[in-house]
């Protein structure tokens, strides 16, 4: 089986190509474009480079979030467009999740988005915890009896300096390269959820409101 993995939850625009055990194709764009003028170019250049066309895959997987709105919505409208022509299913992935996936290691692991005014949207692996947005100490607290965490994601490296201070040698931070959402870990998880038949209407978890919320609330505080 082979499937479409994107993710556009961030200004990163990152879309893989794989099977079950291999990743066949990945290529990641952090440039100043916006995803609706690159991530097009990449699944085209990735499926074309490969020999593949949409009729060839099995599904398409998305990260649908947290992250900002227009990011997402291009993404998603991209997912459905491509599977809608191809006749295959979209499945949905938490790209928060998908940051989790991206170290492999026996300890806490601590995936931050980056959520302003000193929030995060926090996902956890191998600890008692739910996902949720809080507040950077409220996550610090949470991770305080664990003997280790390592820590990835943007939102990690913003508060880098205040958790190293709460936390000491007992927090540790992913390299920059496993920091950002990858096309790989979206067709991970992807492919654990079809072999469970998960799949989903696509729910959008949005970090930012659009630019025109933004400013019709504005307008009537």
């Amino acid at each position: 089986m082979k499937i479409l993995g994107i993710d556009t939850s961030t200004s990163v625009a990152t879309v893989a190509l794989a099977t079950e055990d291999q990743i066949i194709a990945e290529m990641s764009l952090n440039d100043k474009r916006t995803h609706s003028q690159k991530l097009m170019g990449i699944i085209d250049a990735l499926l074309k480079h490969n020999h593949i066309s949409i009729k060839d895959l099995d599904a398409i997987a998305v990260g649908v979030g947290p992250g900002s709105f227009t990011g997402l919505r291009i993404g998603v409208t991209t997912a459905k467009g491509l599977a809608h022509g191809g006749n295959i299913p979209v499945i949905e992935v938490s790209s928060l999740k998908a940051l989790t996936e991206n170290v492999m290691m026996d300890c806490g692991i601590c995936a931050m988005m980056d959520a302003r005014r000193d929030t995060v949207f926090v996902d956890y692996k191998n600890m008692h915890f739910e996902a949720d947005q809080l507040h950077i100490d409220e996550v610090i607290d949470q991770c305080g009896e664990e003997e280790k965490v390592v820590f990835v994601g943007d939102g990690a490296y913003k508060h880098k300096a205040h958790i190293e201070e709460r936390l000491g040698n007992r927090a540790y931070f992913a390299p920059v390269h496993l920091s950002q959402v990858r096309g790989g870990s979206i067709c991970t998880l992807a492919f654990q959820q079809m072999v469970h038949k998960k799949y989903d209407d696509v729910q959008v978890s949005y970090l930012r409101k659009s630019q025109a919320e933004r400013e019709y609330d504005d307008k009537q505080s």
